[in-house]
């Protein structure tokens, strides 16, 4: 229960959880963050598309992204097997296919949002979040 754990409550379902008005709370000031991120990098990448509209421009953010969609998790898939040779074939399978989900995830917001309050490279954050 940790630092905290007067506070902490089991629900029904066997969960723990704060009390309910300290939970809510919590939950309400707190759940506008994932909403204002993307929109922040949405803002961010939106104000440099003039700066991309010339072909050689796009080149290399679409090259990039194919990147990070489709040859990372592939080849995440196929390495899994070839570091870790003692691992039974059932726990190679499941960690291929763990490393093919998890390539595959996008990027977290946060670098825009960080990128934001310092003042550097916003438009550079929002580009690589996308990508």
């Amino acid at each position: 229960k940790g630092l905290f754990g007067w506070t902490i409550e089991e629900t029904p379902a066997g969960l723990m959880q704060l009390p309910v008005g300290l939970h809510e709370t919590v939950e309400m000031t707190t759940s506008p963050f994932a909403f204002c991120a993307l929109f922040l990098t949405g803002c961010s990448v939106v104000n440099n598309l003039d700066a991309m509209i010339r072909p050689q421009q796009v080149v290399l953010p679409v090259f990039l992204a194919v990147l990070k969609i489709l040859v990372s998790p592939v080849l995440m898939h196929a390495f899994v097997p070839l570091l870790s040779p003692n691992l039974s074939p059932e726990d190679k399978a499941l960690f291929s296919d763990f490393a093919l989900l998890y390539g595959s995830i996008p990027t977290s917001s946060a670098p825009v949002v960080f990128a934001a309050i310092y003042k550097i490279g916003e438009d550079v954050a929002g580009a690589a979040v996308i990508l």
